[in-house]
């Protein structure tokens, strides 16, 4: 029988650092090639904001851990804190800028195990 990889701790994560952030993989194809989603942790630096994009092949949810920031989901702007969780249909423009004095720290979700990325700015 085949061993199945049950458990993954966010220090082995790979680990993606930007201007405005860093982003932990934890769940993908590139991790396994048997992956059926995306899983991440993003960290956005206070008083920044990621890129503005969206992803044309799969919905995002976007948990939040902790800070505060200000989401834009197409032309409507949402407040985030601690506890809520974002919803991001497929091909939707959005960015995030954090408003808290701390860093926003989220758990990021993808329904699709390839997610892409196009960036708008």
């Amino acid at each position: 029988m085949e061993k199945v990889k049950a458990i993954i701790d966010i220090n082995d994560a790979t680990l993606e650092k930007y201007a405005w952030g860093e982003i932990r993989w934890i769940w993908n194809q590139k991790i396994d090639p048997s992956a059926e989603q995306t899983l991440g942790q993003v960290t956005i630096y206070s008083g920044k904001k990621n890129t503005f994009h969206a992803h044309p092949n799969c919905e995002e949810l976007m948990y939040i851990l902790e800070g505060e920031c200000d989401h834009l989901l197409g032309e409507q702007m949402y407040h985030l804190t601690p506890g809520m969780t974002i919803i991001i249909p497929r091909n939707v423009e959005h960015y995030a800028i954090v408003t808290s004095e701390n860093d926003l720290k989220a758990m990021i979700f993808y329904s699709n195990p390839a997610r892409q990325t196009d960036v708008k700015e």
